[in-house]
């Protein structure tokens, strides 16, 4: 029994250890197997923090026979260091079956369940980091065409996880956009045959009645001998909200640029119409004075008659300015 890396040690139905192997001796804090001989569990140096559990389910075994398997134990090495162990209980039979002590098989597990536990906070840290981003995963099996989702996943959904039919993708095509269904085919085949290292694909995904942009991701993570996909795992995100948002500063600079359109061309329109606008009221003046100066020389011809002064004539003419309109109109 000492070449085995198990704990191994028996007593009696006194509970007094009646022998052990040397790893045993050494992880209660004694030297050699026969240090342990006569003693309680009370009496070890290292275990007697236990005694009274161990005593407990030590007659709980002499009394019903059952043993009591797979305890996890945490015990306490002289440097302080503590470790793992997995510990058996049995009972320990005569030859007419009586019970004549109980036999304990222990093993240093501390390795294994640290690599568990490393194991296990991995896992959360990789869902909460997902959870935290709004991320959905998806595992879908090439042959079956069966898809298997997370928590959020199945939340993005809405809990419509249910598909109508199987389908040769994670997104069955009755749920996808018409306008989006032909370029996610394809970006998928593609994937599926090696073409593309990994999908990345928007689509509009219908859920509960409505359709709402989401974000699909994957990668082929299992090949056959063959090199034919077996599983894609991927994820999904909810990007409905962001894309309306995009929509609408898309929109709103259109709209922009439609206004800096509008007032150039009215800049240009206003331009030549301000120039005729001038030129209109320069000759609404121009023949008022003209209207003015014919109205005078009618009164001189009627004070006058044919013999009309003509320094009143040239001065009337003067007044009227009529050889710069001529020239200007």
């Amino acid at each position: 029994v000492n070449s085995v890396p198990q704990f191994i040690v028996w007593k009696d139905c006194d509970l007094v250890f009646r022998g052990c192997n040397q790893q045993y001796a050494r992880m209660a804090g004694l030297v050699e197997p026969g240090d342990v001989v006569g003693r309680r569990v009370s009496q070890l140096p290292l275990i007697s923090e236990h005694a009274e559990r161990y005593d407990r389910i030590d007659r709980e075994i002499i009394a019903s026979g059952i043993a009591a398997l797979r305890l996890r134990e945490t015990w306490r090495r002289a440097n302080g260091e503590e470790r793992i162990v997995s510990m058996n209980r049995l009972p320990l039979r005569r030859p007419d079956n009586t019970i004549s002590g109980i036999l304990s098989v222990s093993e240093d597990v501390t390795q294994g369940e640290r690599a568990a536990r490393r194991i296990r906070d991995d896992e959360e840290r990789w869902t909460l980091a997902l959870e935290v981003n709004d991320v959905g995963v998806w595992d879908f099996d090439v042959l079956t065409r069966a898809v298997v989702g997370s928590t959020r996943w199945t939340e993005l959904l809405d809990g419509d996880v249910n598909w109508p039919t199987k389908s040769d993708s994670p997104l069955p095509p009755e749920l996808v956009h018409p306008d989006d269904l032909m370029r996610f085919r394809v970006d998928w085949n593609a994937l599926l045959a090696g073409e593309l290292p990994a999908l990345e694909s928007g689509v509009r995904l219908r859920i509960r009645g409505a359709y709402r942009y989401v974000r699909l991701r994957g990668r082929v993570v299992k090949c056959d001998a063959a090199g034919h996909p077996l599983r894609v795992i991927g994820t999904m995100v909810d990007i409905h909200d962001a894309m309306l948002r995009q929509e609408q500063a898309a929109n709103a600079t259109k709209l922009e640029s439609i206004g800096q359109l509008a007032a150039g061309i009215a800049h240009e329109i206003n331009t030549p119409i301000q120039y005729i606008g001038d030129n209109v009221r320069f000759l609404d003046d121009a023949f008022t004075g003209v209207h003015k100066a014919i109205d005078e020389l009618n009164a001189l011809i009627a004070a006058h008659g044919e013999a009309i002064p003509v320094d009143e004539v040239r001065a009337t003419l003067d007044r009227a300015d009529i050889s710069y309109l001529r020239g200007e109109i």
